[in-house]
């Protein structure tokens, strides 16, 4: 692709891009694919369920779990690899109410064992 075509775009600069800043704790916590998503920076005005259900239009929400009792951060088993790709791609800083939604993939390849 060239500089010049339409599917052509620099990210670089853009704000939802997590790996700017050199050794921040985004490089920490890079993980390969898999179908467990980790969702940060939640919005507290919306419940659990607000996020199982937007996260279901994209497949099947197989297991979920709220991190150490912090309303900040979840975690949302998809049913298949493709879904949490989809999910990802579809609701990584995403807007809701205010604030932008971080989504990114786990460290974890299930939830069932955690």
């Amino acid at each position: 692709i060239t500089e010049n075509s339409d599917f052509y775009r620099d990210y670089a600069t853009q704000k939802g891009q997590r790996y700017r800043k050199v050794a921040s704790k985004n490089f920490r916590n890079i993980a390969q694919p898999s179908k467990v998503l980790h969702l940060s920076n939640l919005n507290q005005e919306k419940d659990l369920h607000f996020y199982i259900d937007l996260f279901a239009t994209c497949g099947v929400v197989a297991n979920y779990m709220v991190l150490s009792g912090d309303s900040q951060n979840l975690l949302i088993e998809m049913g298949s690899l493709e879904e949490a790709v989809n999910a990802l791609v579809k609701f990584h800083n995403c807007e809701i109410h205010e604030k932008y939604l971080k989504v990114s993939f786990s460290k974890y390849d299930n939830i069932k064992y955690l």
